[in-house]
């Protein structure tokens, strides 16, 4: 079963509903709750249930919301994905990130901030550590092997 899922999740990422081509100019938001992928020029927000994706030549002047968004070209705006951001090798990122999990290629140029919260997909709960509210509750390193330096 677990296999079912994984081609169905690979096929929706490789699928395309919304698609604006290389050598394409559009001013204007876009809201879509599909998939979109930009290969031209983007000036304007996106705004998306689905997946997310600036191709290598693509360029975007505002900012992105999706559930997973892919970049291979310039996103000059805010980043903010439910799931995953991946900045492919030729990505350029100028602007904040806000993402559960990020994903970063050798030669990614990013000039901002980034907020990683595991709890950002809705219905994740932040569970405590164990070990921290052992450490805790009892003033002794949460692992036994540890023990506190004293000069």
């Amino acid at each position: 079963m677990a296999i079912g899922k994984e081609k169905r999740k690979k096929r929706d990422l490789q699928k395309v509903d919304t698609f604006i081509g290389p050598g394409s100019y559009f001013k204007g938001d876009i809201r879509s709750d599909h998939s979109i992928r930009v290969e031209g020029v983007l000036e304007g927000t996106i705004t998306g249930e689905g997946n997310v994706s600036i191709g290598e030549k693509g360029r975007v002047e505002g900012s992105i919301k999706g559930r997973t968004i892919m970049a291979g070209g310039e996103i000059r705006g805010n980043v903010t994905a439910d799931e995953v951001v991946e900045l492919l090798h030729t990505g350029r990122v100028f602007g904040d990130i806000s993402t559960p999990k990020l994903i970063v290629a050798e030669g990614v140029i990013f000039e901002g901030n980034c907020n990683m919260s595991s709890n950002r997909r809705q219905g994740v709960e932040k569970k405590p550590d164990p070990l921290v509210n052992y450490a805790r509750r009892t003033s002794q390193p949460a692992s036994p092997s540890v023990k506190p330096v004293t000069r």
